[in-house]
């Protein structure tokens, strides 16, 4: 299945004498494959895993200049998630 999916950095970009004022947007796409479970009582889990590309822009301290840079790299991906139902069964 393919992922497509875009989070925002938790921390700004910073060092000694330059502060990126905005967040960057983390870019990712990628195969990835998993299994989704659910049971009589309500109970949910979903496990995924696959490769997955990486992709971002930002700026950075050179001398005394600022310089745009393009950040990639792959990396594997796992994700659990485990959940309840709230509805009502038909």
């Amino acid at each position: 299945m393919p992922q497509l999916q875009t989070v925002f950095s938790k921390k700004k970009n910073s060092s000694s004498f330059f502060v990126e004022d905005n967040r960057r947007a983390i870019y990712s796409a990628g195969i990835i494959w998993g299994l989704q479970r659910n049971y009589k009582s309500r109970f949910s889990v979903e496990e995924y895993a696959g490769l997955v590309y990486h992709f971002t822009h930002g700026r950075k301290p050179e001398g005394y200049r600022i310089v745009a840079e393009q950040v990639s790299k792959f990396s594997f991906m796992t994700h659990i998630q485990v959940g309840f139902w709230l509805n009502k069964r038909k």
